[in-house]
């Protein structure tokens, strides 16, 4: 069964996407802020899918993503509301982590297939 972080401080989001994971046979854990998502991360090395916002209190998405050392273990859904473009930085960022990105309002159906694709490039637990 795969394991999914959903790092997000908006409740709503959190469980809409648990509910949905659930139904389709992931295992779901939450983080309310990025430091809480950054602290889990750093101590789990269990294969995971890690759906992450980037604008949170504490720490932005890319800020977990900046200070996590790269992993196999791990892939990376980023959720945003932003509409602006990105800095180079971030993309480069985006790009060494192969994240995906999932902007926001977005369908549940493209989520989960996010999900699913990066699930399949997970390493077997």
């Amino acid at each position: 069964m795969t394991h999914v972080l959903i790092v997000d401080d908006d409740d709503d989001i959190r469980y809409t996407l648990r509910m949905l994971l659930e139904d389709e046979g992931y295992r779901v854990d939450e983080a309310i802020d990025g430091a809480e998502g950054y602290n889990r991360l750093k101590e789990d090395e269990a294969p995971c899918v890690v759906v992450l916002d980037i604008l949170m209190p504490k720490m932005t998405g890319f800020d977990v993503l900046r200070q996590l050392p790269p992993q196999p273990t791990q892939r990376f859904v980023l959720l945003t509301a932003l509409h602006r473009p990105f800095s180079a930085e971030e993309d480069a960022l985006l790009r060494q982590r192969e994240a995906t990105l999932l902007r926001k309002p977005f369908d549940v159906m493209s989520a989960l297939h996010m999900v699913e694709d990066a699930a399949s490039h997970l390493p077997p637990s």
